[in-house]
């Protein structure tokens, strides 16, 4: 009548090379953001010979830690190991990868385990949510406030935290923000102390400074702004502005003070290097302009040098059409 087979089995014959990840041992599911955690997994050998050595990895986001497994694993064995490289969790914490790199390994599809990582609040996280003042143009040599959202990303209450800013890395501000802030939540804190507007592009950056604070990585904020108007520059600086508008259309202006009578020159030059306007000026002690008229130009980036005194300063030009 013919043949019934029940419950056979297919075997396939092992590999001499072959290391993978059996398992996590930790982090644990759930972790908490700022902790630091231990890496610790099972490293199993599924080959027929033994390893006395391999490199591992693991992989969170942008961060990638290679450290080396010295040690017996005998064939079809498992040992635990543990990276002397903790991870410090944050907010972006997601996914945790980790990979063994067995010279000659002759199977890749065990060699990777991933797992998800629940992040949950910290008791003390707070981080400066935006900078909303200043915005887009300051006039230069004016007195600017800078003004921010702090927000408490932690599960208690923040009633004092210090507080920062710094204009393009230097001249740092730091004031004490004192009031309470709840879980979520976020307040708006006005420095007292302003800054006198540079010319030209120029970042600020805030940040606070919470006392155990658990997540370092989102205490601070920067935005771009750029110093444009010179009309009550005085004193014995040499200043040149941002073209304005820019990008630029039809024609655009860009402002200059030199603090004493002299020679400025002036040039002009494309995404190349070819130079499209090099021109020298006796100009007297004050506020000038250049005006340039961008028809002729063809839609792109240029570059603009103005040079007084050995001193320069150069910005980007861009013309649309």
């Amino acid at each position: 009548e013919g043949w019934a087979i029940d419950d056979f089995k297919i075997y396939f014959p092992s590999l001499q090379t072959d290391a993978g990840i059996a398992g996590f041992v930790s982090p644990l599911d759930s972790v908490e953001i700022g902790t630091a955690q231990n890496i610790t997994v099972n490293i199993k050998n599924f080959g027929t010979d033994t390893i006395f050595s391999t490199d591992v990895k693991y992989t969170i986001g942008t961060t990638v830690v290679t450290e080396t497994f010295n040690g017996i694993i005998p064939s079809d064995s498992i040992v635990e190991f543990t990276f002397s490289q903790t991870y410090i969790v944050n907010a972006s914490t997601d996914n945790i990868c980790v990979t063994t790199l067995l010279a000659g390994d002759m199977q890749s599809v065990n060699d990777v385990m991933c797992k998800t990582l629940v992040t949950t609040q910290a008791a003390h996280d707070a981080g400066i949510s935006s900078i909303y003042a200043p915005y887009g143009e300051t006039t230069i040599g004016s007195a600017i406030v800078v003004k921010v959202y702090i927000t408490n990303y932690g599960s208690e209450p923040i009633t004092t935290c210090d507080v920062q800013y710094t204009v393009s890395g230097v001249n740092v501000i730091t004031e004490t923000f004192t009031g309470n802030i709840a879980s979520g939540d976020s307040t708006e804190y006005i420095f007292n102390t302003p800054y006198s507007s540079p010319t030209g592009s120029y970042s600020v950056c805030a940040r606070t400074q919470l006392t155990n604070d658990a997540d370092l990585d989102n205490d601070s904020k920067c935005v771009q702004v750029i110093g444009t108007s010179i009309e009550n520059a005085t004193g014995d600086k040499f200043i040149v502005t941002q073209n304005q508008p820019n990008p630029a259309i039809n024609n655009t202006t860009v402002n200059y003070y030199i603090p004493k009578a002299g020679t400025v020159s002036i040039s002009l030059v494309n995404v190349l290097g070819k130079t499209i306007y090099n021109e020298e000026y006796m100009t007297s002690q004050g506020n000038h302009q250049w005006n340039v008229n961008t028809l002729k130009l063809e839609s792109g980036i240029y570059y603009y040098t103005l040079t007084f005194d050995s001193h320069s300063y150069t910005y980007k030009m861009i013309i649309v059409k």
